[in-house]
């Protein structure tokens, strides 16, 4: 594995056979209110940072939240624009990813979102947000998490009631990408994972498992599509936005 800061890295680092890997943030808390923190974070190698978690820090709100993007979380979008650094949706509520929309016209992903069409959690994309990310020359990656693929699995209560959630199946996860296809996002899926404390499946419980889910993909989407999917799609987007 190798850390990339910069496009030409990344080609390098897979053209040597490593994993290209470089720096993400998820949620800008740390920032507490100081936008100097982004010059320090892109000199470290980070090259993408979630705007926010759930709840609300300094520069965004969750979807557990209500409130937009604030007056210095407009100003990190354009300076991250400018250092080169990508902006990551994912957590975003409606308000605030219609603001991310209004003030930068830069490429950006949501790292971790599935269809809301197929599961209603308000944590996943509404299709026309979808649908502007795509005309943006974006990128999105396929959440594995149970409550965000099935609505059975997300209206369960388990995590409130502190109890496993309902397990999902390869098609319920499949569903999410047949949407993403049905409005034009071939070149725009990726994967996400959210393996990070989340409840995923069973069957795709660690990355020891992707090679049996990516003969499945294959079967059903075609060779062609799961290469998308599962590299070049995530490889032209950095190629694309690192400086």
């Amino acid at each position: 594995m190798a850390q990339v800061r910069t496009a030409g890295e990344v080609d390098a680092a897979v053209a040597s056979g490593r994993v290209a890997a470089f720096l993400t943030l998820e949620g800008a808390s740390p920032m507490e209110g100081e936008l100097g923190y982004l010059e320090r974070l892109h000199e470290d190698g980070v090259r993408m940072v979630t705007l926010c978690w759930n709840g609300r820090n300094a520069l965004a709100s969750g979807h557990e939240t209500c409130d937009g993007l604030s007056a210095l979380g407009r100003r990190a979008v354009r300076r991250m624009g400018e250092l080169g650094m990508v902006v990551d949706a994912s957590h975003l509520n409606d308000e605030g990813f219609a603001d991310l929309l209004a003030c930068s016209d830069a490429p950006f992903v949501a790292s971790h979102s599935n269809s809301r069409a197929v599961c209603g959690h308000p944590r996943n994309l509404t299709d026309d947000q979808f649908r502007a990310i795509v005309e943006r020359g974006g990128l999105v990656g396929l959440n594995y998490f149970r409550a965000f693929v099935t609505e059975r699995a997300a209206a369960d209560g388990a995590m409130v009631a502190g109890r496993p959630t309902p397990e999902v199946s390869f098609d319920e996860l499949a569903a999410h990408v047949e949407h993403f296809l049905d409005l034009g996002g071939e070149d725009a899926i990726a994967l996400g994972s959210d393996y990070d404390g989340s409840e995923v499946p069973d069957w795709l419980d660690s990355c020891q498992r992707l090679p049996a889910f990516h003969e499945r993909m294959a079967a059903r989407f075609g060779d062609e599509l799961c290469e998308k999917v599962f590299f070049s799609n995530a490889r032209d987007f950095f190629l694309r936005t690192l400086g």
